[in-house]
């Protein structure tokens, strides 16, 4: 049985909705990987990988872990892990059928060593420009390096992608500049007969906004779970697609562990950063930091209960926070459900901008310990 005292629910049906609405932009034959690392960002990778397995031939994760949690939980599509794993594993991401990403010469000669008789597809890393990961575009030798790759009997590139640093900015030149360097490199190899496998760029971001990046395959992530990547991409999408807006999949939630009253001139919580100017009502509530809601929303942040909104008043605590409700035009008592964001609450977005951060971070900062349930 789960408990209830910080939960977040889980829309399988609004997550499918932003599949299709993802799959609407795209041109015939242009795959879709589902980027589901971060446990889908804290969503449930195997619940979500279960949801989509039927519409899609592969997803993402970050790690080889990442990757055999789906294998362990009966996930058979492909697996396209985009960060390393040391050599070592070589057999292992084999024997998984898992992909990795390849970012180097030294390293893909690593693992072929490693492998013995074995073999191991791999997707090439291309540094366009994020200076991140990758072979960069800019260095004369990248072309051959992958050439040679392409020789080593053991390993079979099955793809080659590149990662945009700034997408969700609609008009940034950079984004063009590493589209471009990306593409050139893409057709030199080709040029010298080297079969890619399926080419990949774009973000969600690139995914709503630059529809030249829609090649062999995309990478949908916080598009998938209802975020947009920035308000400027939101925008522009809603002005094209009005009829088409994407939902928030993860509705969090909480309950009212109490209800009391306190006196006018008394402060609240640690550091007594909220002091009341006349007798209140306060609620408190039974999530904190240590669940992934973030400190600075200390005195900052909001919440919803029985449709009301009410704000948080005090320090947010490691199991709790408390709200003010001295205003509230219905009866509120222990036990009653609390929102945060979501579908039923206040956006994703609007709790990012609270705390000062971004909605990957708060998705991504959802504690273990927060039960899912989904719907």
């Amino acid at each position: 049985m789960k408990n209830l005292r910080c939960y977040a629910k889980i829309s399988i049906t609004n997550l499918l909705h932003n599949f299709e609405c993802v799959k609407a932009l795209l041109p015939d034959g242009c795959e879709i990987i589902p980027i589901i690392k971060a446990n889908a960002y804290s969503h449930g990778s195997v619940e979500i990988a279960k949801a989509l397995s039927h519409r899609v031939n592969a997803f993402a994760v970050a790690e080889m872990d990442e990757a055999l949690l789906l294998r362990e939980n009966g996930i058979k599509n492909g697996l396209l892990v985009l960060g390393y794993t040391d050599p070592s594993f070589a057999s292992l991401l084999s024997d998984s059928k898992i992909t990795q990403t390849v970012t180097s010469l030294e390293y893909a000669k690593q693992l072929s060593k490693m492998l013995g008789d074995m073999s191991l597809d791999v997707h090439v890393k291309l540094d366009t420009g994020m200076h991140r990961l990758g072979f960069d575009t800019e260095n004369e030798s990248t072309v051959d390096e992958i050439a040679e790759i392409s020789a080593i009997s053991n390993i079979n590139i099955s793809g080659i992608f590149s990662h945009f640093a700034e997408s969700d900015c609609p008009e940034s030149d950079f984004t063009d500049l590493q589209f471009e360097r990306f593409t050139k490199t893409i057709n030199e190899l080709k040029a010298m007969g080297i079969d890619l496998g399926t080419v990949h760029i774009a973000n969600s971001a690139a995914i709503l906004n630059r529809p030249e990046t829609h090649l062999s395959a995309v990478r949908p992530g916080i598009v998938l779970y209802g975020a947009y990547p920035s308000a400027e991409i939101k925008e522009k999408y809603l002005a094209r697609h009005p009829e088409k807006p994407i939902k928030e999949v993860m509705t969090l939630c909480a309950r009212v562990g109490q209800v009391h009253t306190v006196k006018a001139g008394e402060s609240i919580s640690y550091s007594r950063t909220h002091t009341f100017e006349r007798d209140s009502v306060i609620a408190t509530v039974t999530a904190g930091y240590a669940d992934g809601i973030p400190r600075t929303l200390s005195n900052n942040g909001r919440v919803k209960i029985n449709g009301e909104t009410f704000n948080v008043v005090g320090n947010v605590c490691m199991d709790f926070l408390m709200v003010d409700i001295t205003d509230a035009k219905c009866n509120i008592k222990a036990g009653d459900e609390v929102v945060f964001w979501g579908s039923e609450g206040i956006s994703i977005d609007e709790y990012a901008q609270c705390a000062d951060t971004i909605s990957y971070t708060l998705y991504t900062g959802i504690s273990p310990r927060v039960a899912k349930i989904y719907e």
